[in-house]
Order: structure tokens, then C-alpha cells, then sequence
């Protein structure tokens, strides 16, 4: 777990592609980052003092990034924004929030990568992969179950670790 200050001039807030840090007033800020089962996450708090935030249209699963000095959050998806009495709280996590819902599919003669790489292009992600034995299943079916729990899954029964960061599902 990281905490970051804000005494240092290299920090930047990318939000939706825009730094804000000169436009909010940074309280708190949390960065908890895990090697495998969990996605990483971010939790902010901030001042509005220019009252910018709400005209910036703030919605679920934007993309922000925290940087300072060597480290990065890499792109983050925003997944709540509490507001209480001119102090944001926002929390952001390293995988989309969309590869959490549920899913139904079924494959025939499917290769691990090739299924892997499937669920990281459904998410807008991109994959790699290190020492991965590229197994085929006859058959695979996934019934009403995250892409997310699904594929960790699959990466336990083969032994490997999987990890979202910075817009790649990286096994």
C-alpha cells in the first residue's frame, strides 16, 4: 500500500486523458497494488476548490491515473464518487468494471490463449502472457459467471497468476 503527498511537482491526476491535480486539492490519497486475485485500487480524496468537478461530467468506469515520481497507478476505471459536504471521496480499480458481470458462453476446441485473449479484447484490454502452456479444451463453458472469476479460475487450475494493470490482463 502507497500513499502519496502532494509536496512533490511531479505528481500528476490524468483524468479522462487531462491532468487536474492544479484544479482539485488533494487530501488523501491510497494505492493498493496486488500481485494476483485481486485488482489494484485507488482511493482519492479531494476539494473541489475551483468547483470543476461536476462540470466535468464524472461517470463510472472513466479512466483516471495517478502518477508521482516512479510510480504510476497506470489507467484506473472509477467505480463510486461520494460526495460529502465539498470533499470527494472517488475509488478507482485497476480491471473495467464491466469484466465483474456476469457472463454465459460456451467454447469447443478453444486454446487457453486464445480465450484469454478473447475475454481481455471483450474489456478493451490487451494481453500477455509469460510461460504459458497453451493448452486446448475440448470444451469449456462458462454459465452465469464473471469473465473475471471465470479466467482467474481457469489460471488457478493451470497454475499461473493473472493480474489487470494499466489496460492489459496479464497472465
Amino acid at each position: 500500500m502507497n500513499t502519496c503527498t502532494k509536496d512533490d511537482d511531479s505528481m500528476k491526476l490524468l483524468y479522462k486523458g487531462s491532468d487536474i491535480l492544479k484544479r482539485v486539492s488533494v487530501n488523501q490519497c491510497v494505492v493498493e497494488k496486488h500481485a494476483e486475485l485481486e485488482s489494484d485500487t485507488l482511493i482519492l480524496r479531494f476539494n473541489d476548490v475551483k468547483g470543476s468537478w461536476s462540470q466535468w461530467s464524472p461517470e463510472f468506469g472513466d479512466e483516471i491515473e495517478l502518477s508521482e515520481g516512479s510510480m504510476s497507478t497506470g489507467v484506473m476505471y472509477v467505480s463510486s464518487v461520494s460526495p460529502k459536504n465539498g470533499l470527494y471521496t472517488l475509488c478507482a480499480r485497476s480491471s473495467p468494471l464491466d469484466f465483474k458481470n456476469n457472463s454465459f458462453k460456451s467454447w469447443e476446441e478453444v486454446k487457453f490463449s486464445q480465450l484469454a485473449k478473447e475475454i481481455a479484447g471483450r474489456h478493451g484490454l490487451r494481453y500477455e502472457e509469460y510461460d504459458v502452456t497453451d493448452w486446448t479444451y475440448p470444451y469449456l463453458a462458462q454459465r452465469g459467471e464473471s469473465d473475471s472469476s471465470f479466467l482467474q479460475h481457469k489460471c488457478q487450475l493451470e497454475g499461473y497468476a493473472m493480474i489487470v494493470r494499466d489496460k492489459k490482463l496479464v497472465i
